[in-house]
């Protein structure tokens, strides 16, 4: 780190970074936590101050990115009618990190991406839905956007949104 005192905020940061960045060429347990914290220029200490494991790294990273959507989407993405129209913001937003979701599958966490797809999509829709029709939508939504992933993403958000809509709201 080049500031003499960083702020746990710069720490936090650039463990994520430097986490990425191994990922580019290791798998996930193939990355030591010794070199994760020596290129991230952080102590021992700093990371399981802020991380129990890489996982948590992994779920951080996620969680920000999710944020800086969802105030970039701000409410006007909720208040789409029921069309295809609803999805694009979300498949645009999957689409830009399609790097992360590539670092996700090639080391089996996808799941950490469904987690925060469901507790952001169960924040949004708290109280609105039925927990059963929600479980639904929820896990269809999110296996349509795997099966993109996991296809290189042929398909551009609008044409997979309009698959959404016919599918969901028929």
């Amino acid at each position: 780190m080049k500031d003499r005192h960083p702020t746990n905020e710069q720490v936090v940061q650039s463990i994520i970074d430097a986490l990425l960045i191994l990922l580019q060429t290791q798998l996930l347990e193939e990355v030591r936590i010794v070199d994760l914290v020596q290129l991230a220029e952080v102590s021992r200490n700093s990371f399981y101050r802020n991380f129990s494991d890489k996982d948590a790294v992994l779920r951080r990273h996620i969680s920000d990115v999710t944020d800086k959507w969802y105030q970039k989407a701000g409410l006007d993405f909720f208040s789409y009618r029921k069309d295809y129209q609803f999805f694009i913001p979300l498949l645009h937003y999957l689409y830009e990190h399609r790097d992360l979701t590539s670092i996700l599958l090639r080391n089996g966490k996808l799941h950490l991406l469904k987690e925060e797809f469901d507790h952001r999509a169960l924040i949004l829709l708290n109280g609105t839905e039925d927990p059963w029709y929600f479980a639904y939508i929820s896990g269809g939504v999110f296996n349509v956007y795997r099966r993109w992933a996991e296809t290189g993403y042929v398909e551009t958000p609008e044409e997979i949104a309009e698959h959404l809509a016919k599918i969901i709201w028929r």
